[in-house]
This record gives C-alpha cells, sequence and structure tokens, in this order.
C-alpha cells in the first residue's frame, strides 16, 4: 500500500533538492546526483498521490486509477527505445547542439521511462507543457542523444518557450564558443563589467526602442580597450535576463538554418557578437553573403544586438546597413578627464577618498590596464592606506599590457595608419626626432617620436629597420588632426625655410637649400607686392614666368620666396614627373607649404603635364603661392594654361643694359672681384650674347689672372662660341643660385 506524504515535508525535501542541484548548497558531485535522483523520485510520488485523502473518499478513485496506470505501465516491456517511442507517439525530432542539449538534459526534471544495455530514455517535465524525450546511450552518459516530443505540440513554438524557460531557470548570460567539432555554451559572469564611459546613454535609448517593440542592431567600433565589451556586458545587466554571447570562433562556424533554430530554442533577448571584423564567417563571397542573413531582420528578430569590431570597413558594405546593422557608435579611448571621472566613481564605490598626488599613478594605470586593476588599488588603499611602495613594491602594477602584435599596440594606442607614399618626408622627422621603441615583437618593431607641439607620430620600419622605408601611424582622434598636422610640419621644416624636391634614378631626395642675399632688379620688382595684396585677401596665386634663359625669372622667384615666405618647396622637373597626384595631396596637407617653386616646367614630359592637370588647380591645391618658369610656354597642354590652373602668365623678355650691369656687379661680389668700369661693356656683351656661365667663368679668371692678362690662345675658344646657352648651362646657372 502507498501511504500518503505529509505535503510540508514534501515540500521541505523537494526544496533541499533544488536548492543543492543550483549549487546553493555545496555537496560532492556523487551527493549532488543522488540528491537530485531524490528529488525526481519525490516529485514523482508527488504527482502520484495527488490530491488523495483517506479521509476524503472522492479522492479514492482516481488515486486508484494512477496506481493501476503506473503499474501497468512498468509491467509493460518494449523491445527497443524506437518501439517506446513510436507506442507512446513520440516521433518529432528536435536538432539542437549537443552541449545545448545536454545542458537542457541537466537542468530539466527527469524520469526514466526505458532502458536497455545500450539506450536510455528519459522523460524532461517542462513548465506548463507536455514532456519531451530524451535519448542517450548510458545512465550517466548524454553522449549520442536525440530529443523526442510528441503530438501534442501542433508546432515547436509552445515546446521551444518551454525549453527556453526552463534552460534560463538558474542562468542570466552564457558565451558560446566553438571547440572541436561542436558548440559550448558556458555560462558568463556580467557583474564585474562595469561601464562609466561617455556612451552609458546608448543603454537608455535602446531601452526605449525596446519599450516600442522595435529591435536594434548597434555596431560599437573602436580600437582595443576603450570599454565595448565592458558596456554591453553593462548593457546587457540591465536590459536582458537572457544574454548569449558569441566569439569570433562561434561566429565563422555558424550556418542560417542552425542558428535560426538555436535563436528560437534559446529565445535571447540580447546577443553580444565580440570582434565581427576577425570572423572567419567574412572569408570569401560565399561566406560574406551567408553572413549577411544570420542578423538581418527578417531571419533574426533578437530585441537588441550589440557587435564590436575593431575595425569595421573589414565587415561586407551591404552588411554596414540598417535592417543587418541599425546603427555604428565610434568608441574610443577614454581622455584623462574621462578616467579620473572613472577613478572616483570607483573610489566613491570602494568607500576611500583618493589623494591628489596619486591621481596620476591611477590614470596611467587605468590607461595601462583593466578597471580590476584600479579597484584592487582602492581596495588596498582602504585597507592598508597609500603605501608608497604600491607602485613598484609588486608585479600586479608593474606588468604592462601584453599585446601579441604590433597592430593591436596601435589600436589601443588610438594610431591609424597614415596612408601617405612618402618616406623621403618622414625620414627627414625621424632623422632630426629621438625615436623612442614602444613595441618589440617577433616580427615587428614600433617606434615613437613626439613632436614639437607634443603630438606623436610611430612607425614601423620595414625588415632592415631603416628610416627610409617604414609604415606611419598617427592618433587623430586623440590629438586632433589639426594638432597633428602643425606638429609634423613645424617638425619638418625646423629652421629652414626653402627645401628642394628632386628625383633620383627612381629614388626621391628632399634636402634643405640656403638662401643667399641676392636680390631681383628687373621689371617683375613690383610683382611681389601685387602677390601679398592676393594672399592678404585669402585669394591665392599661381604665376607662370615664360622668357630665354638668362631673364631673371629663377632668381625672381626666390627672391620672392625670402620676402613672402616661409616655407617654400622647390621642385625640380623629374620629380614632376614621378609624384602622383594623391601623394602631392597629402604632402601639401602635411608639410601646410606658404609657396612652390617648378623651375623649367616645360621640360616636364608631356603625359605627366597632361596627367597632372589637378596638381595645382584650385580647391585641389590652396597653397598661397604657385610660381613656375618656362623657356618654351607652347610646350604647356593648353587645358594648364588656364585661371584656376595657371592664373596669371607674364613674359620676361631681355634684360636692359643697366638691369645686365647690376646682375654683372651683384656677380662679382659673389665671385670677389671688382670690376672696373671699363670692363662692363665687355662683360655685358659676353652676358648678352653667350651665358651666364661664361660671364661667371670670366670673372673667376680676372680675380686669380688679373684685369690685364688675356689667357686666350689658339686651344682654348671658350668665349668664342655663339650666343644660345643650352640646358646644362642653365641647369648649372640656376643650381648655382646666380639667377
Amino acid at each position: 500500500m502507498v501511504l500518503p506524504v505529509h505535503p510540508g515535508v514534501l515540500g521541505s525535501l523537494y526544496s533541499f533538492g533544488s536548492r543543492a542541484i543550483r549549487g546553493e548548497i555545496g555537496l560532492e558531485d556523487d551527493t549532488q546526483e543522488t540528491i537530485s535522483k531524490v528529488r525526481n523520485e519525490l516529485e514523482d510520488v508527488s504527482n502520484l498521490v495527488g490530491d488523495f485523502s483517506p479521509t476524503q473518499p472522492g479522492t479514492w478513485p482516481q488515486f486508484a486509477g494512477r496506481v493501476m496506470d503506473r503499474a501497468f505501465e512498468s509491467c509493460r516491456h518494449y523491445e527497443s527505445a524506437e518501439a517506446w517511442r513510436d507506442i507512446n507517439g513520440f516521433n518529432g525530432t528536435l536538432a539542437l547542439p549537443d552541449r545545448l542539449m545536454r545542458q537542457l538534459a541537466q537542468t530539466a526534471r527527469t524520469e526514466t521511462v526505458f532502458e536497455s544495455d545500450d539506450r536510455l530514455l528519459r522523460l524532461l517535465a517542462l513548465p506548463d507543457a507536455p514532456p519531451i524525450c530524451l535519448e542517450t546511450d548510458s545512465e550517466k552518459s548524454l553522449e549520442s542523444h536525440q530529443f523526442y516530443y510528441p503530438p501534442e505540440y501542433a508546432d515547436e513554438t509552445q515546446l521551444r518557450a518551454s525549453m527556453a524557460d526552463v534552460y534560463w531557470r538558474s542562468r542570466s548570460a552564457i558565451l558560446m564558443s566553438f571547440a572541436g567539432n561542436d558548440y559550448r555554451f558556458e555560462e558568463f559572469g556580467l557583474d564585474d563589467h562595469i561601464y562609466r564611459g561617455e556612451e552609458l546613454e546608448l543603454i537608455d535609448r535602446l531601452r526605449e526602442f525596446r519599450h516600442e517593440g522595435i529591435r536594434r542592431s548597434v555596431l560599437l567600433q573602436g580600437p582595443p580597450g576603450c570599454g565595448k565589451t565592458t558596456f554591453c556586458c553593462h548593457a546587457a545587466r540591465e536590459l536582458s535576463e537572457r544574454t548569449l554571447l558569441l566569439g569570433p570562433d562561434a561566429l565563422g562556424q555558424l550556418r542560417c538554418e542552425p542558428w535560426k533554430r538555436l535563436v528560437e530554442t534559446l529565445q535571447p533577448e540580447l546577443v553580444i557578437v565580440e570582434d565581427i571584423d576577425h570572423a572567419d564567417e567574412f572569408a570569401g563571397r560565399e561566406g560574406k553573403n551567408r553572413a549577411l542573413r544570420l542578423f538581418e531582420e527578417q531571419h533574426c528578430d533578437i530585441p537588441t544586438i550589440l557587435f564590436t569590431s575593431n575595425d569595421h570597413s573589414k565587415l561586407p558594405e551591404a552588411m554596414r546597413r540598417p535592417g543587418r546593422i541599425d546603427s555604428i557608435v565610434r568608441f574610443e579611448e577614454p581622455s584623462d578627464q574621462m578616467r579620473e571621472h572613472i577613478i572616483d566613481k570607483l573610489a566613491e564605490r570602494v568607500g576611500v577618498e583618493v589623494p591628489d598626488e596619486r591621481r596620476g599613478w591611477l590614470i596611467n594605470l587605468l590607461e595601462e590596464h583593466s578597471t580590476a586593476h584600479v579597484l584592487e588599488a582602492l581596495r588596498r588603499a582602504r585597507v592598508q592606506g597609500w603605501d608608497d611602495d604600491m607602485e613598484s613594491g609588486e608585479a600586479t602594477f608593474r606588468m604592462h599590457r601584453n599585446f601579441e602584435t604590433s597592430s593591436e599596440w596601435l589600436k589601443v594606442h588610438g594610431f591609424r595608419h597614415l596612408d601617405v607614399d612618402a618616406e623621403y618626408v618622414f625620414q627627414r622627422v625621424f632623422n632630426a626626432a629621438d625615436p623612442e621603441l614602444v613595441f618589440d615583437g617577433d616580427h615587428s618593431r614600433l617606434w615613437r617620436v613626439v613632436l614639437p607641439n607634443g603630438t606623436e607620430l610611430c612607425l614601423k620600419p620595414h625588415e632592415h629597420e631603416t628610416w627610409d622605408c617604414v609604415q606611419t601611424y598617427y592618433r587623430p582622434d586623440h590629438d586632433g588632426r589639426e594638432n597633428f598636422i602643425e606638429g609634423f610640419a613645424e617638425a619638418f621644416w625646423g629652421d629652414d625655410e626653402l627645401m628642394l624636391m628632386d628625383s633620383v634614378e627612381h629614388e626621391t631626395l628632399c634636402r634643405p637649400l640656403e638662401h643667399d642675399n641676392r636680390r631681383y632688379h628687373g621689371d617683375l620688382a613690383e610683382l611681389i607686392d601685387v602677390m601679398e595684396a592676393f594672399r592678404d585677401d585669402g585669394l591665392r596665386r599661381n604665376i607662370l614666368l615664360q622668357g630665354p634663359p638668362g631673364t631673371g625669372k629663377t632668381t625672381f622667384c626666390l627672391h620672392a620666396a625670402r620676402e613672402l615666405s616661409q616655407r617654400t618647396l622647390m621642385l625640380t622637373p623629374e620629380f614632376y614627373n614621378t609624384i602622383r597626384c594623391a601623394t602631392w595631396r597629402q604632402l601639401t596637407d602635411l608639410l601646410q607649404p606658404e609657396m612652390v617653386i617648378i623651375d623649367d616646367v616645360d621640360r616636364v614630359a608631356d603625359h605627366a603635364l597632361e596627367q597632372k592637370l589637378r596638381l595645382f588647380e584650385e580647391n585641389y591645391c590652396d597653397i598661397p603661392f604657385v610660381l613656375l618658369t618656362s623657356n618654351d610656354i607652347d610646350r604647356l597642354p593648353r587645358p594648364m594654361k588656364r585661371p584656376g590652373r595657371i592664373d596669371q602668365i607674364l613674359e620676361v623678355g631681355e634684360t636692359e643694359e643697366q638691369v645686365r650691369w647690376n646682375l654683372i656687379r651683384n656677380m662679382a661680389d659673389r665671385v670677389g672681384v671688382e670690376v672696373p668700369d671699363q670692363q662692363l661693356k665687355r662683360l655685358d656683351a659676353i652676358l648678352q650674347h653667350q651665358s651666364p656661365a661664361h660671364l661667371l667663368e670670366a670673372l673667376r679668371r680676372a680675380r686669380v689672372l688679373g684685369w690685364d692678362s688675356d689667357p686666350l690662345d689658339d686651344h682654348d675658344v671658350t668665349f668664342e662660341t655663339e650666343g644660345e646657352s643650352d640646358e646644362e648651362t642653365e641647369d648649372f646657372v640656376d643650381a648655382s643660385g646666380v639667377l
């Protein structure tokens, strides 16, 4: 005879068993398993007894019927597990990842209904729903199992909702990863993640969208260490009781249909997808197309989805649109002010006051480490006081963040690649600075340079570690792009005001030139005042000086540079041939020149002139002054010779006698010889009919041999050459700074 059990005793035993199984009471594994079985047996007895009472005859027939059914059921013999399922109608199958099914089986109440040498069937009780059947290999093993459900479930909606209720009964956050050939589901703690950054109000916006029944899919973009994951966990704690976290390894293995079934079964309220830009899922065209549907609105109806990314540009463009990713929020490294605010909040939480002299150390600690390190320092200070040895006495606070790659270091510290194909410019800056080694890995090194205004630049040398072959990085969001450019230009120019850009045998050279005191005395002298008036009115000037060699074009340009500019770039035709428009635009942004001089622009290759019409075009190159010189303007393409590219073309004719005499005297001063008046006409004749190089040679001979000596003989025909100077002579004179 089955004796009724007092409800109070049964309830106490069942409560104790439930608390033990949930881990609220510490017990050995074997004891816990025994209690689980006892609890199931007690519940089975409770279901059998039901409302039976010896003093109420009306409850006897139902109790007797339950006893007979149980006795008959236990005596029935089934040939196989398949026979049991067929007879009892458990024919519907539910496909889920093995480890998830195992956790469901461990969470729910079970009753063994069939057992053979190799098969075990258990019924899993679900809240307010018919039970489902779990088939496993043996009593203790949950391997090679499958779920079956009875025909009471018209569809799987009710079944999956009940399974979700069972699964999340003792869980709030699950981390899903991939190991071996199956997914793993592990409980994840959210309590230690407290976000105190500038984007905290985003949680309230997400709550508003959920209240209106509109799902939100948000991508948090930023370098490692800026608080993206902390924010996600904080938001999950505030918004969700069912949070599923996906790592890149799990995401890379997901397929659309299994993912859809998984979501329908677990019914998470919030999903966190970590480092989506690192997922292998986006490898190849097929993977990209498949990934587009994983989180699409029509296929994934999760209320809130939070993605994190270090570089969202790696994601397919089709994914970065509303319906897949509704919004992208940029997260940055917190400023010192924000770090100080975080420290104050943590100190208030711990109950300790931070001395002013320790704030700097805590800010640096928060920059290099996690919030947990700062929290530990504050706790120690509360108990032990602000010990002077705290900073250096233990490795806890001396250990720097471990970076596996230089790319990770750069992202954490807010550096971005500076895409300028001009190593010769950076070489000058680095050679003049004192680089600091900040990362030393197996395959690369990083050096940091502090620019004159305090902004920073990082460089990664190629394998030979020479400064003329580097990748360069800067921090536009931390230092501010304008501040960085100002600091870089200041470092590049230093004390120099005139810089020559040349290209020799496919190698670009950048070297300073010395200004001299020579002045221009020709008809163009008044042009300098006109140029200055345009600059004062905020208008740029591109001027071409056209004329034969020896007319003072280059002398005027250098004179104008000395009068109007403190940062002048002088470009050779060879440099013009090799520079790309995009690179030139980047260079001018970085170097901030006030004037550019292109000497003999008509010697630039025809194809380069045609292809680079934009090089000095208005709104593309806003340098205040661009001066060009040309011996043959007809060689320039017609589209180049219009305002907006060349604003003004000035013909420079033959010099007048007085201008030539002034030039002779200036050259004589340079050579260090005084010209007698009676020699001026002879030297003027040389200058008119021959090149300035011939004049220079005559002055040098006069300085050494005197004016009365005649070094000519039958074999020296230097001064008998007819007047036209070739290009090499013009190059020599211009490079000597004469014209």
